[in-house]
C-alpha cells in the first residue's frame, strides 16, 4: 500500500523497532502498541501487508483519544504498512513497519502527524 507517502521517520516518532526472528520454524507472532501523543483523536487504524493493495479492517473498538493506547496482539511477523485516519479525517500511512517476534511500540505525535498531512501524495 503506497497511497500516503508517509515515511516513518523513527527518530520523529519515537519508535522501537527489533528485528526478526530467522527461524522458520517458530512464528511467536507480535504484538504492537500505538500510543497517540498527538492533539488530535485517532478514528481509524488498519493494518496490510506491505504486498498486499487494501487494508484490513478498523483495528480501534472506538476512537483512540490522545494519551490512549492501541494494543493489537498476535499479528504475524512481517512488513506492514499502517493507515492513520485522525479525527479530522486526514489519512497518514506509516510505510514499510517490520513487526516481528516483540512488542513493537508506535507514538503517533503532532509531528509525524503534520508530516504525514504536508507530504505530497504519489501519482495513482
Amino acid at each position: 500500500m503506497r497511497t500516503t507517502p508517509c515515511l516513518f521517520v523513527a527518530a520523529l516518532a519515537g519508535a522501537v523497532l527489533v528485528g526478526c526472528n530467522d527461524d522458520d520454524d517458530i512464528d511467536f507472532g507480535t504484538t504492537m502498541v500505538l500510543q497517540n501523543r498527538s492533539s488530535f483523536a485517532l478514528e481509524e487504524v488498519r493494518l496490510a501487508r506491505i504486498d498486499d493493495p487494501e487494508f484490513g479492517p478498523d483495528l480501534l473498538p472506538d476512537v483512540l483519544l490522545p494519551g490512549e493506547d492501541l494494543i493489537i496482539n498476535n499479528i504475524d511477523c512481517g512488513v506492514f504498512d499502517v493507515l492513520i485516519v485522525d479525527e479530522l479525517g486526514v489519512p497518514c500511512t506509516l510505510t514499510d513497519l517490520e513487526l516481528c517476534v516483540s512488542s513493537d511500540v508506535f507514538v503517533i505525535d503532532d509531528t509525524l502527524l503534520d508530516i504525514c498531512a504536508f507530504s505530497p501524495r504519489e501519482s495513482p
